[in-house]
């Protein structure tokens, strides 16, 4: 995986359209990338921005099973 996706949550992208870009860039690994965002996030006790990658997530494994942006 690659750790130079940059992405900020100040510019009020929600987690389904941040989702999206790393499905496009990442493919299959999109939601364990978010996920191990999430984890990093923990390490750095930032509780809101592990939530945040958390949603991004569930959103990366929702697109991938086709579930979409409905």
């Amino acid at each position: 995986m690659n750790d130079e996706t940059r992405v900020s949550f100040d510019d009020g992208q929600t987690a389904w359209s941040i989702a999206a870009m790393l499905v496009e860039k990442h493919g299959i690994r999109a939601a364990s990338f978010a996920e191990h965002q999430a984890l990093k996030a923990r390490q750095r006790g930032e509780p809101s921005s592990v939530e945040r990658w958390r949603n991004v997530a569930d959103a990366a494994a929702a697109i991938l099973r086709g579930e979409g942006f409905d």
